[in-house]
């Protein structure tokens, strides 16, 4: 599963928030986070659907936030081809909040989410 783009007009900045569930690969317990992506389109961005189905497509996935924070970044990145881009999960693990952050090529006209 992976997300749809469309055509829209190069340099738009464009965040996203969403939700993203998977497993944890060390006790199989049910994952849960928020996500924001951020970037600066290169004349495609995201739909926003198909990501939520693409999102949702983890749920049953055993990977570690660091692991799928890097994928999301790098599927997003291949799919749009933008100027920058930046994904942050944000999560619980017991009573230790974790948030963990990829960004691709930087911009000079952006800071990371």
């Amino acid at each position: 599963m992976r997300p749809e783009s469309f055509q829209c007009p190069r340099g738009i900045h464009v965040t996203l928030e969403a939700h993203v569930r998977s497993r944890c690969p060390f006790t199989d317990a049910p994952d849960s986070y928020d996500v924001q992506i951020e970037y600066i389109s290169g004349g495609l961005c995201i739909e926003a659907h198909s990501l939520q189905e693409y999102l949702d497509s983890f749920k049953d996935q055993r990977i570690s936030q660091e692991e799928l924070t890097a994928r999301i970044n790098e599927d997003l990145k291949k799919l749009i081809e933008p100027d920058v881009i930046c994904t942050r999960l944000t999560g619980t693990h017991g009573s230790i909040a974790i948030t963990t952050e990829v960004c691709g090529e930087a911009n000079p006209g952006i800071q990371p989410v």
